[in-house]
C-alpha cells in the first residue's frame, strides 16, 4: 500500500501581480510502485485540486471559494495540461524525472528524507520545476499583466508499506 500527499506551489508574476493570488494545489488519487530505490507515481490530471490560495506575496494561505478554485482548476486541465490525463513521476535519492503531456524534466530533489517508521518508508522533500520545461506554455491572463511564474515549488511525502 502506498499513499502520497503532493503540495505543489505556484505563484504569480508581472506587472498586476499583487492584485492576484498565488496557488497551492494538491496532487490526489495517485497510484504508486516502489523498485527497488525509486518510486514510480502516476497522478490524474484530474485529480489535481486547488487546496489554498493567498494573495500574491502573502504566506497566509486559505481555503479559495468554490468559483475560484473552479476557474484555476479549469485552466489547469485546459492549458497547463491540456490534452493529458496523467502526470508521471520516477524518483531516487539522485533524481526526480517528470513527465507532463507536452514535455519533460529531470530535476535533483532538495531536502530528501527517508526514514523507516512502523514498518513503512516515507520519503519527503522538495523540488523546484519549470513549466516551460514540462511544455505548458505561458498561462496568463489577458494582456500579460498577471502571468504564473515559470519556477514551481513541489513539496511531496511519500509513504510506503514494506512488503513482508
Amino acid at each position: 500500500m502506498a499513499e502520497a500527499h503532493v503540495v505543489i506551489t505556484v505563484r504569480a508574476e508581472g506587472a498586476l501581480a499583487r492584485m492576484a493570488h498565488d496557488i497551492r494545489l494538491e496532487a490526489r488519487d495517485g497510484s504508486f510502485e516502489l523498485d527497488g530505490d525509486s518510486v514510480r507515481a502516476r497522478f490524474p490530471v484530474a485529480g489535481i485540486h486547488v487546496a489554498l490560495t493567498s494573495r500574491h506575496g502573502k504566506d497566509e494561505f486559505e481555503p479559495p471559494s468554490a468559483k475560484d478554485a473552479g476557474e484555476i482548476e479549469e485552466r489547469l486541465r485546459t492549458v497547463a495540461l491540456a490534452g493529458g490525463d496523467e502526470v508521471l513521476v520516477t524518483g531516487s535519492r539522485e533524481a526526480i524525472e517528470v513527465i507532463a503531456p507536452h514535455g519533460k524534466q529531470r530535476v535533483s530533489p532538495g531536502k530528501l528524507e527517508v526514514r523507516e517508521e512502523d514498518g513503512r518508508t516515507v520519503v519527503r522533500g522538495a523540488c523546484t520545476l519549470s513549466l516551460a520545461a514540462l511544455g505548458t506554455g505561458e498561462i496568463r491572463l489577458p494582456l500579460g499583466a498577471v502571468r504564473v511564474k515559470d519556477a514551481i515549488d513541489v513539496e511531496f511525502a511519500v509513504t510506503v508499506e514494506k512488503r513482508s
